[in-house]
């Protein structure tokens, strides 16, 4: 089937090696869902074979080593799912650098270490949904992220990041779900947050930020529905316009300390 396009093959009981049995012959896939199955090991340099690929999903696996270098080769990429699975090592920069029409990066709830390549996501120009949660990341989140045009929806939470929260927020205008709790940063919720007018889910629970909420700032948010900032070393009194705001549906403020 040298003429096939599309291969969904997910929430199986597959086990085995990715390419155990799929053939090097498909070389028009544009995609290929494995995802929710029993798959083991790495993924091979053959893979690069596959350079029409556009979807990949290899998440809810047991798919262990570094971020496969094989999909350095496949630059037709829009939307990589790799979360899920027990991937070690970095997040490579060239992912951000080879794949230049990539969208979508999931990897979620694996094994990952080392800091965030902040530099090469900002040259980034279409990626939207950056996905790093619950995996090991340590030092500060890089202001180059939010240089990334087109994100809209950040996740680092579950991490090991500390530092404060780069003013540089404001320049992600497209920004709509930020999730950055259960981490290790401190200082104070940046006042540049409101230039994020997007922004309609915020999540900043568990950390150590300190001060008082940024009233002006989060209040014009326009989109704001949820508002998480419970666990952290924030001072002073809730705000009234939190009962007031016209979107605002969810929000989780609890265990001020007394200023």
């Amino acid at each position: 089937m040298t003429k096939l396009k599309h291969l969904k093959l997910h929430g199986n009981k597959l086990t085995g090696h990715v390419l155990g049995t799929l053939p090097l012959t498909l070389r028009n896939l544009e995609t290929l869902d494995l995802g929710g199955n029993r798959l083991t090991g790495g993924v091979p340099s053959s893979f690069s074979a596959f350079g029409k690929l556009e979807y990949l999903d290899l998440s809810r696996n047991k798919l262990t080593g570094p971020v496969p270098k094989s999909l350095k080769h496949v630059t037709s990429l829009r939307t990589v799912l790799l979360h899920e699975n027990q991937f070690t090592g970095p997040v490579p920069g060239w992912l951000f650098v080879n794949l230049p029409s990539l969208m979508h990066l999931y990897l979620d709830n694996n094994l990952l270490t080392g800091k965030l390549p902040g530099a090469e996501i900002a040259g980034a120009a279409l990626l939207k949904e950056l996905h790093l949660g619950n995996n090991r990341f340590v030092g500060a989140i890089p202001a180059g992220i939010f240089d990334a045009p087109r994100l809209a929806s950040l996740r680092l939470r579950g991490n090991k990041l500390t530092g404060s929260i780069p003013h540089e927020i404001g320049r992600a205008v497209e920004l709509a779900r930020l999730d950055l709790s259960h981490n290790s940063l401190t200082g104070t919720i940046p006042a540049s947050i409101a230039n994020a007018t997007e922004l309609a889910e915020v999540r900043l629970s568990h950390n150590k930020l300190e001060g008082p909420l940024p009233s002006r700032s989060l209040r014009e948010l326009p989109m704001l529905r949820e508002l998480h900032v419970n666990n952290n070393l924030l001072v002073g009194s809730v705000p009234a316009w939190l009962a007031q705001h016209e979107c605002l549906r969810h929000g989780t403020c609890w265990a001020f300390p007394k200023s």
